[in-house]
C-alpha cells in the first residue's frame, strides 16, 4: 500500500503541476556550470579512494573514483558495502587536515541494515593505518578522531521511491546542508527497483489510469526509471558529486548459458554473481563495477572486482577514452579484523 500510496501521489501532482517546457541551453552555458562545479573541491583533489591501491590505480586508475559521476557496484553484499563504507570514509578522513570541517558525506539508507558500527571500525581501522593519526595518541585521542569523522556524515532513511526523490531533490535545491556535500552513498537501490517491476497488478493498473496510456505497465514503470536515472546522473555532473549506488546480486549461471544475456557479464566464466536488475540498473550509472567470485566453491574462491561499465565522462590524465576500464579488475580481500579490502595483485599481474 506503501508503494501505490507513493505513486498515486506522484502520478497525481504530474498531472495537475506539469513540469515546465525545458528550453535550449547554449554549450558555453553548460561548459562554464560543469567547470565551475569542479572547481568546487578543487583544494581536496579529484578523486575519492577506496583506501585500496589495488581498485584505486589498478582498476579505478587515477586513485579511485572520479567526482561528479555516477558509479554502481552490484554484486557480493559484504564487499560491495565495504567498497562504499570505504568511500565514504575517506571523505570524512578528510576533515580532520581541515581547518573548517562540514558534513561532506550523505548515506541514504533503503535497506534498513546501515550498521555505523561497522562505518566507525572502518574509520578507526583508516586511522590506524594511515598518517593522520600520532601514533603517540591515547586510546581516548583516537576515538575523538573517529566521533569528529562520524560529525561529517548525514545518514537518511526512506522507505519509497518518492522519499528517495525527495531526499536527491533537496540536494538539486542547493541548500546550505549540500553546499559542501561530496559523495552520496544509496544502499539499496535494488530494493526499491524491484519493488517497482515486481507483479504488482493494482500499482500498474493505477499507473496505466493515469498516465492514460495503452502501453504495457512494465513499460510505463521502466520510462518512469529512465526519466530518474537521467536525472541523478544530471545532478552529479552539476553539483560534483560522487554517487555510489548499492545492488546485491545473487549467485547465477545464466550469464555465461545464453548467447546474449540481458545485462553486462563477467569476463570470468567461474564468476557465479550474475549483476543485479539487468539492464535497468545500467540505466542509473556511468561506471559499472561487479564483486564477484572466481573459483570453484571447494578451492578457495578469490572475490573479484572488474569494471563491467566505463561511460564516465570525465577522461582525465590517467584514462584513454571512454571504455578504457572495461574488463579491468583486480582480486581483493578483507584484511583480518580491520574490516579494509586489501589488494591481492602480484607484481606484474593484470
Amino acid at each position: 500500500m506503501i508503494f501505490i500510496f507513493a505513486l498515486r501521489s506522484t502520478m497525481s501532482e504530474i498531472k495537475h503541476n506539469p513540469p515546465p517546457t525545458a528550453l535550449p541551453i547554449l554549450g558555453l552555458a553548460l561548459l562554464q556550470k560543469e567547470l565551475q562545479a569542479k572547481s568546487r573541491f578543487a583544494n581536496y583533489g579529484d578523486r575519492i579512494c577506496t583506501g585500496c591501491a589495488d581498485i584505486d590505480d589498478h582498476v579505478l586508475g587515477g586513485g579511485g573514483f572520479e567526482r561528479g559521476i555516477v558509479v554502481g557496484v552490484n554484486g557480493l553484499d559484504d564487499i560491495g558495502r565495504l567498497i562504499a563504507y570505504n568511500a565514504v570514509a575517506s571523505v570524512a578522513l578528510s576533515n580532520l587536515t581541515s581547518s573548517t570541517p562540514t558534513r561532506k558525506a550523505l548515506i541514504i539508507d533503503i535497506s534498513g541494515n546501515f550498521s555505523v558500527q561497522l562505518l566507525s571500525h572502518i574509520i578507526r581501522s583508516r586511522l590506524l593505518s594511515s598518517k593522520l593519526l600520532d601514533p603517540s595518541l591515547a586510546p581516548e585521542k583516537l576515538e575523538e578522531q573517529v566521533i569528529s569523522c562520524l560529525e561529517t556524515i548525514d545518514i537518511d532513511t526512506v522507505f519509497d521511491i518518492t522519499g528517495l526523490w525527495e531526499v536527491l531533490g533537496s540536494l538539486s535545491g542547493g541548500s546550505a546542508k549540500v553546499s559542501e556535500m561530496e559523495i552520496v552513498f544509496i544502499d539499496n537501490l535494488g530494493v526499491l527497483i524491484s519493488s517497482l517491476l515486481s507483479d504488482k497488478t493494482e500499482a500498474y493498473d493505477l499507473l496505466s489510469t493515469l498516465c492514460k496510456s495503452n502501453s504495457s505497465p512494465i513499460l510505463l514503470t521502466l520510462v518512469a526509471l529512465t526519466h530518474q536515472a537521467k536525472t541523478l546522473i544530471r545532478l552529479a555532473h552539476d553539483l560534483n558529486i560522487l554517487f555510489i549506488l548499492r545492488v546485491v546480486a545473487s549467485t547465477s549461471t545464466y550469464a555465461h548459458e545464453k548467447t546474449n544475456p540481458p545485462y553486462l557479464t563477467s569476463i570470468f566464466a567461474s564468476n557465479a554473481i550474475a549483476p543485479a536488475l539487468g539492464r535497468t540498473f545500467d540505466q542509473f550509472v556511468e561506471l559499472h563495477v561487479l564483486v564477484g567470485c572466481v573459483g570453484d566453491a571447494g578451492e578457495n574462491p578469490v572475490t573479484v572486482i572488474e569494471v563491467l561499465k566505463d561511460e564516465a565522462p570525465d577522461l582525465g590524465a590517467e584514462r584513454r577514452g571512454l571504455g578504457s576500464r572495461e574488463q579491468r579488475w583486480a582480486p581483493v580481500a578483507v584484511a583480518a579484523g580491520e574490516m579494509v579490502l586489501v589488494g591481492m595483485l602480484m607484481e606484474g599481474d593484470g
